[in-house]
Parts: structure tokens; sequence; C-alpha cells
């Protein structure tokens, strides 16, 4: 398969397999985005869920949300569990990926939601209704306001929550 079914946990086991931590990273972050805009939650949240070239693998267990209320998976016991904050699940992944690695002059964390943010952006765009094929000129001119209207939109629909309704799966 070339890699594409390579999994981060492999990398742990087996350090010599080649990974280009970069894309990985960008394709984790912009994974991340894509599932908060288009309300996808994996029901079993699993760093063995993804490939290292940011593929979903094991998609037996995804849902779509109805609400953006405090949906959790498996275990209340994790924050990355939450509907909205899987992010911080591939933030692990890909710190301990570094290490195996031995990459240590960059910030996970900080480059991750970078990335993020800016395809959050432009998801948020399209949902707005801007063609596909306009987007990306668009936020080429505007990027810094509509990522700031974007980070309102999450900062928001992360308090939204109905009253007297069972969220939890």
């Amino acid at each position: 398969d070339d890699g594409a079914m390579d999994r981060s946990s492999h990398v742990e086991h087996s350090p010599a397999i080649p990974v280009d931590f970069e894309k990985t990273l960008k394709a984790y972050a912009e994974l991340d985005a894509e599932y908060f805009a288009g309300r996808l939650m994996m029901g079993a949240w699993s760093a063995s869920n993804y490939s290292l070239s940011g593929h979903m693998i094991d998609l037996d267990t995804v849902t779509f949300v109805k609400y953006r209320g405090p949906y959790n998976t498996t275990s209340l016991k994790f924050q990355h569990n939450f509907f909205g904050y899987e992010g911080l699940g591939f933030i692990l992944v890909l710190q301990k990926l570094a290490e195996v690695k031995g990459i240590k002059d960059i910030d996970v964390e900080k480059e991750f939601y970078a990335i993020r943010r800016r395809h959050l952006a432009r998801c948020f765009l399209v949902l707005l209704g801007v063609a596909e094929s306009q987007a990306d000129r668009y936020l080429a001119s505007h990027e810094e306001q509509v990522a700031a209207l974007a980070d309102q939109f999450e900062k928001l629909a992360k308090k939204i929550s109905p009253k007297k309704v069972k969220l939890r799966l």
C-alpha cells in the first residue's frame, strides 16, 4: 500500500517507518477543522483511526452530530473524546510522533492550531455559501477577518447546547 495504511502507532513500534512529519501535521490539522465544520465525529477516537497521510481509517463508528452541544464518545475522562475537541488527541499523537522521530525544533501545538485556524476559515467560507473554487482566492485577500469570524463562530458553537436534552451518546 506504499505506506497509505501506516498509522502513527506503527511508527512508535517501528521508528524506521518513514514519516513526512510536516505533511502529517498539516493533514491532521485540516482534518480536525473539517470535522468541526462538517459536524463529523468519530465514534471512538483513537490514534489508530488515521493514517500518517491523513486518511481516516476504521470508519464504522463515524456519525454526524445533530447539535453543536457537548457530545462525547466512549469516555468522559478524556477531553479529546468530546465533539469539537478531538484536535487535542491529534496533538498528543503528533507530539509522540515527533518524539519518536527525534524532531525537536517544532512547537506542534502552535503549528497545528495555525494550520487548523486557516483551514477552518476556508471551511467557514464554504459553509456560508462561497463556492469552493472561490474560497482560496477570497481567503488570500481577507484571511485575518475571516479567521477571526470563524474563531467567534467556533467559540459560540461550543457554548450552545439544548436544555434538558441528554447529549451524551
